[in-house]
């Protein structure tokens, strides 16, 4: 996040507000978590490919989780088009695009429904994940919302900022959870 506590600009301009020693931080972290996991606004708005980008890098990949109540993912995102041993799961609701589940399982991608509540049930992606993946780790990379949603569940054993040297001003500005003061 910049200085003055926001992760995107207004418009939701985000990528890079942080530097290349937090970025090559970050893949650090990927490698040593069995999956890494953000929302479908990230994916939308950033593309990310959710896989550990050290040069040389030789070990593996984390599974790449995408939270998705309605299946909004664009069939062409790297993160379900990339070449990767890594799995990529979506977690959705009963309210996903049946049409879109089809096409997304037709390419391989795993799709876990989480129950028939508007936003992804975290408890039940979690022991579905523990389950069928053996995942105890996961990096969330998620913006305010994903964050927000783990925190107010009480799910998160510790904490990672990255505080870039830089301003992005404007009061309606987003910041991390906690840190939108206009509410």
């Amino acid at each position: 996040m910049s200085l003055d506590g926001k992760v995107a600009t207004l418009t939701g301009q985000s990528k890079w507000i942080s530097g290349h020693e937090s970025r090559l931080r970050t893949h650090q972290l990927r490698d040593t978590y069995d999956a890494v996991l953000l929302g479908i606004n990230t994916i939308i708005s950033d593309n990310p490919l959710l896989n550990v980008c050290i040069p040389g890098y030789q070990g593996k990949n984390p599974i790449r989780i995408v939270l998705d109540s309605t299946l909004r993912i664009p069939l062409t995102a790297k993160v379900i088009n990339s070449l990767s041993q890594a799995d990529t799961i979506i977690a959705t609701t009963a309210q996903a695009d049946k049409n879109k589940l089809d096409k997304l399982t037709t390419k391989g991608i795993s799709v876990y429904d989480t129950g028939n509540g508007s936003r992804v049930n975290l408890a039940v992606l979690l022991k579905k994940l523990f389950k069928e993946k053996k995942v105890t780790s996961i990096l969330v990379e998620g913006g305010p919302n994903v964050s927000a949603s783990f925190l107010s569940e009480g799910l998160v054993d510790k904490i990672c900022w990255f505080i870039a040297p830089v301003m992005i001003g404007g009061h309606t500005s987003k910041g991390p959870p906690g840190f939108n003061r206009d509410k």
